[in-house]
C-alpha cells in the first residue's frame, strides 16, 4: 500500500485481478467498499486514523493497515 501514511489516495500494489476491497475503521465499521480499484482508492473523505484494508483472493482473506493523515 502506498503511500502510507496517505492524504487522499492509496494504491494497492500487486493486484492483477478484479477483486472487492473493503476499508475498515478502527472500530470495525466498513467505511468504503470498492470493486476493482485499479486506479487506487480515494481516502480523502476519511477521518484521520488507522484503517484496515481487507480483500479475498482465491478463497483466502488478506489484510493490511494504513494510516490516513
Amino acid at each position: 500500500i502506498s503511500p502510507n501514511p496517505a492524504l487522499d489516495r492509496i494504491i494497492i500494489e500487486g493486484l492483477d485481478i478484479s477483486i472487492d476491497i473493503q476499508l475498515v475503521s478502527s472500530d470495525g465499521k466498513v467505511v468504503v467498499k470498492q470493486y476493482n480499484p485499479s486506479h487506487g482508492l480515494d481516502v480523502s473523505s476519511l477521518s484521520n486514523g488507522v484503517y484496515l484494508i481487507k480483500y479475498n483472493r482465491e478463497g483466502k482473506t488478506y489484510s493490511a493497515q494504513f494510516i490516513k493523515q
